[in-house]
């Protein structure tokens, strides 16, 4: 037998049937009146828990609720897509002009250093605006979340 009383978890996992009770728990609850008071208090407790009808309103929650939520505007940020729409389109009338001109050998040898600058320069700057926007978008969720 044990000394000391059954802890009130123990108790509770008991009466919702959760976890068993050991065979010195089980004595100890027999011959202490103090535990077979909270064993009895929780069985009472839970079966009127058990019991008590769903709670229900007389009256139309989402309708009164609803009105009263803020309404949020969605922007899109449409920019980031424009941008990479128009590099694909460059880039789509410019591949075969690249590849098909043969004026002076090879197609790809004949290109001007300046347009593989701009092309970078463009490449960059695209990366740049979609870096950017992504920040933006996480600092608008911070303050969202009133993490700042």
């Amino acid at each position: 037998m044990i000394t000391e009383h059954v802890s009130e978890q123990d108790i509770q996992s008991y009466v919702l049937k959760e976890t068993a009770l050991t065979e010195a728990a089980l004595l100890h609850m027999q011959t202490c009146a103090s535990c077979q008071a909270k064993l009895n208090m929780y069985e009472a407790l839970f079966s009127s828990v058990e019991e008590m009808p769903k709670a229900s309103f007389d009256f139309d929650v989402v309708e009164l609720v609803m009105p009263q939520l803020p309404v949020k505007n969605k922007k899109i940020n449409r920019v980031p897509a424009i941008l990479s729409g128009l590099i694909v389109l460059a880039g789509l009338i410019g591949l075969p002009f690249l590849l098909f001109d043969d004026k002076n050998g090879s197609g790809l040898q004949s290109v001007s250093p300046w347009l593989f600058g701009m092309v970078g320069i463009v490449a960059i700057t695209f990366i740049v605006i979609s870096v950017s926007d992504m920040y933006a978008r996480y600092r608008k969720q911070l303050n969202e979340l009133n993490f700042e």
